[in-house]
């Protein structure tokens, strides 16, 4: 099947400044830019008075604070702003692993109080994501401030050296397990008071 989207404002990476013009798809597949006849394609979209860019990537969001990841609705608020991939565990907290510590720092949008979200590692936490239906794409970063939180609750005392060892393992087999990297939030009342040391 191919798709011509026509008279677009059509934002690209191969251009500095938005152009008006066609995007031609075939399958899932962007071909070429440029324009082209309606007849060339099975279906036409007029874009006349539309942007067509890319879908948006949001790396500074709370969506999985918010459960995003298991809400159809709410990752529909997000591609509704043309927003197609979500990166969560922002602003140093993750919802992997989960810890009672951290169930203040989210917001449960629906009753959750039959779901088992007690998720131990970034493998269990996409088990579970992969089995939602989802409207986006979703990568995950491990919150640093989550994870002190297994070992000092909300108090901001140094680590032990077992307790540094066991995040810095943890961090090693969360990047084994798929997550993309480690989120700090250094405005974060904990994290202000730790020893620069920790965080380097």
């Amino acid at each position: 099947m191919t798709l011509l989207i026509k008279n677009g404002l059509v934002f690209s990476e191969f251009n500095e400044e938005p152009t008006r013009g066609d995007v031609f798809v075939r399958g899932n597949r962007i071909l070429r830019l440029g324009k082209f006849s309606r007849g060339s394609a099975d279906y036409v979209i007029d874009a006349s008075g539309c942007m067509v860019m890319p879908g948006l990537v949001d790396t500074a969001t709370d969506f999985d604070h918010y459960f995003g990841p298991f809400s159809v609705d709410f990752q529909g608020e997000y591609a509704k702003r043309g927003i197609t991939t979500v990166l969560g565990g922002g602003m140093g907290v993750s919802l992997a692993p989960f810890s009672e510590e951290f169930d203040g720092f989210v917001f449960r949008p629906w009753d959750f109080s039959s779901a088992n979200v007690n998720w131990h590692s970034v493998k269990d936490f996409l088990r579970a994501v992969r089995r939602q239906k989802m409207l986006i794409n979703f990568g995950v970063v491990v919150g640093y401030e989550s994870l002190r939180m297994k070992f000092t609750g909300e108090r901001a005392r140094d680590l032990s050296e077992r307790e540094h060892l066991a995040i810095l393992r943890f961090i090693r087999k969360s990047f084994h397990d798929g997550a993309f990297g480690v989120s700090f939030n250094f405005v974060s009342p904990i994290v202000k008071r730790v020893a620069q040391e920790e965080l380097l």
